[in-house]
């Protein structure tokens, strides 16, 4: 991994508890091996795991434990990974009393009960089991600094209890604290219903997991924090345009488990041409092995394109050398920089590719004008231009309906009392041809004052025209050139004022109580779980932090020891998933549609 600009690594580190869980599992089977998963330890692994180094470790196939088209190999091992849930069981059963490997060694991602582990081993009449083991790796991190349980929370929303939704949240939350090896208080947004069952389940999860909360690896001198919040009380984030690689990759092609698909250069050029569009697209992957990715993904617009065309200037000095070998000497030297150099080559098309695929984005949907609204509409004062300008926007042609309406729910927001203006935009968006604009009514049920505890914002602000106003600060204006001079993304998300009230210890406990255990000193460790999602931009939030925090312990002088309130401070971030605006919008969606058939009921 390159070093450079790398991010921050925190004292909890999400991949470091994922990757060490399956290192181990791979390597207590030696030789050659097959691995057999479901859906949900694939996705695990995948992010974590390069196939390569699966391959490393000797596993020579991985497949599904549901796929009927497996081969039998009675001289081989098999690794069995899956969730404990009744289907996979009733799969083990039934892969067990016919059984197609010489021995099976099978890791839960989470605690099965003891009656599921007696079905099993009532099928095993071969005893070709030889382990089963419980690991703690039942969410997805994204990195070191991020993770999600994934899960719709649509039913939990409407206070649905019965959702296993609810169950998925919590054994993956206790799947994180076991794998951390961390035994929390507990803290809840108290102004939400949901917030509320989840601290509670998961206080009475650890305090029934008494041996194994209780264990030496669980002690700490001070428990670390976890805090559970709603995403209702930051509509604004996930509707704003990024500008920051990770989350613009995000929010303009779409992130699925650090895999991104993008067009090929070649295709695009095909495709204007033919004036038509073709399926095909290739998939890369953008993670912690890709050391452009870790030195940028938190780098803005600007900066990006700068350190792209160094990393080009590279690669043609570099290409140079290649193509100037001249004696056996220097193809000895060349062959022996191969590998790094064919690694770095790859690097370096991706990578082009996927700012070429953002520019043109950029370009097509005028999103520098786009932008600047919306951080006006959220933050400014000036109500009668932003309208002028918003009804212009619309009107031009320059946006996109989807744009259309992501402007106009930012307004609604804002400015939710204007019921007139309101009216007024949502009929320019119909007659733009615009869809779904009921979300318009939506959004304020779902995010609407209503559902914000005012207490999460800054009350010193004087600010009467809506709570949003002190969240966001417009990004910086006035660079020439657009392509290439910086973008400073100087938006604040509601969870950098928690975590700023949070560690000054002003984080009101009556908008966030305990649950059950108390602890009310400045904590060092927090775990923040957004139900609902989380944004990159809120990842951004927390890199910062536990950047800055780690600049100021470097700066410490080493003969005055480390006080409590000196000691490192460390932050990690979850959520239901990782959202960007086409995926928040389409949650609203959903919700829309379970409010009109609760309205036929």
């Amino acid at each position: 991994m390159s070093k450079g600009k790398q991010a921050a690594v925190p004292s909890m580190d999400a991949i470091s508890g994922i990757r060490g869980y399956i290192t181990g599992m791979i390597e207590s089977v030696k030789g050659v091996k097959v691995l057999l998963v479901d859906e949900s330890t694939k996705e695990i692994i995948s992010v974590t795991y390069s196939q390569s180094d699966i391959m490393k470790s000797e596993v020579f196939l991985v497949d599904n434990l549901d796929s009927d088209k497996r081969e039998r190999m009675p001289n081989v091992k098999c690794i069995v990974f899956v969730r404990p849930t009744k289907e996979n069981v009733n799969r083990l059963k039934h892969e067990l009393e016919d059984p197609k490997y010489q021995a099976y060694s099978i890791f839960f991602s989470n605690q099965i009960s003891s009656d599921d582990l007696d079905r099993i081993a009532a099928s095993d009449k071969r005893e070709s089991v030889q382990h089963v083991y419980t690991f703690y790796a039942d969410f997805i991190a994204i990195d070191r600094q991020l993770f999600v349980v994934p899960t719709k929370v649509t039913g939990l929303l409407k206070n649905n209890w019965n959702s296993p939704s609810l169950d998925r949240i919590i054994e993956g939350l206790t799947s994180v604290l076991c794998a951390m090896k961390k035994k929390p208080v507990i803290r809840f947004q108290s102004h939400s219903e949901v917030c509320k069952r989840i601290a509670a389940e998961l206080r009475t999860g650890i305090d029934e997991k008494v041996d194994l909360f209780s264990s030496k690896h669980f002690r700490t001198s001070q428990a670390p924090l976890m805090l559970i919040i709603d995403r209702r009380n930051d509509p604004v984030t996930p509707l704003l345009t990024q500008w920051t690689y990770q989350a613009m990759l995000h929010e303009l092609v779409g992130i699925n488990n650090n895999r991104v698909r993008v067009t090929p250069k070649e295709q695009k050029k095909d495709e204007n041409e033919a004036g038509g569009s073709k399926e095909t697209q290739k998939e890369v992957v953008v993670s912690s092995q890709d050391s452009f990715y870790v030195d940028n993904q938190f780098s803005n617009w600007g900066d990006l394109c700068e350190n792209i065309k160094k990393m080009m200037e590279e690669y043609s000095a570099k290409h140079s050398v290649k193509e100037n070998i001249n004696s056996i000497d220097d193809i000895a030297k060349f062959m022996s920089q191969y590998p790094q150099f064919r690694k770095f080559a790859t690097e370096v098309s991706k990578h082009v590719a996927l700012v070429s695929d953002l520019r043109s984005k950029i370009v097509a949907r005028h999103l520098m004008d786009v932008s600047e609204l919306e951080q006006d509409l959220v933050c400014g004062d000036d109500h009668n231009s932003f309208l002028k300008r918003l009804r212009e926007l619309i009107l031009s042609g320059k946006t996109t309906n989807e744009d259309a309406l992501r402007l106009v729910l930012l307004y609604t927001i804002r400015y939710e009392g204007n019921g007139k203006e309101i009216s007024s935009l949502k009929q320019l968006l119909k007659d733009k041809g615009a869809k779904d604009t009921s979300l318009i009514d939506s959004i304020l049920r779902y995010g609407g004052r209503s559902q914000q505890d005012q207490n999460l914002f800054n009350a010193s602000s004087g600010d009467d025209q809506g709570v949003l106003h002190s969240l966001v600060a417009t990004i910086a204006k006035g660079f020439v050139d657009k392509e290439v001079k910086n973008v400073f993304t100087q938006h604040k998300p509601v969870l950098h004022n928690i975590l700023d009230k949070l560690f000054k210890n002003k984080l009101n406990e009556n908008t966030f109580p305990f649950m059950g255990q108390s602890d009310r000193s400045v904590p060092r460790e927090v775990i923040v779980f957004i139900v609902g999602g989380v944004t990159y931009e809120e990842a951004l939030t927390v890199h910062l932090f536990n950047t800055q925090q780690q600049q100021q312990q470097g700066n410490l002088n080493p003969n005055q020891g480390t006080s409590q309130s000196g000691a490192q401070k460390s932050v990690i971030l979850g959520g239901t998933k990782v959202l960007n605006s086409t995926r928040f919008i389409r949650d609203l969606r959903e919700l829309n549609r379970d409010d009109e058939d609760d309205d036929l009921l």
